[in-house]
């Protein structure tokens, strides 16, 4: 996923705590495949640095649409997302591993 994608690590100290992948950069459109801040440095904002980040190195490129799909239960990421103008735009049943429903979000970031 990484290789295919552009990658952003979020560092506390010279130690990385977080990282997010996105595929499609420097397009109209892209996709986060993935965000994930490891669990003692939650809670503090480093995801929603990263998703800051991100957002900005994307408008440079030229980027205006994000979309990212998670999984229905994973609360953490629906709030974070939501709290940063996503909007919930399908919903996807058993799209992990034939069996976990999820949701894709969406945000204009242009």
């Amino acid at each position: 996923m990484a290789r295919a994608g552009k990658t952003w690590v979020a560092e506390r100290g010279k130690k990385a705590v977080g990282f997010a992948v996105v595929h499609g950069s420097g397009e109209s459109h892209a996709e986060l495949c993935a965000i994930a801040v490891e669990e003692h440095a939650r809670g503090v904002g480093v995801g929603a640095a990263l998703l800051a980040q991100v957002e900005r190195a994307l408008v440079r490129l030229g980027t205006t649409e994000l979309t990212v799909h998670t999984a229905e239960v994973n609360s953490a990421a629906l709030e974070l997302f939501s709290k940063h103008g996503f909007h919930t735009e399908q919903r996807l049943p058993r799209y992990y591993r034939g069996v976990f429903d999820a949701c894709t979000m969406r945000k204009r970031i242009a």
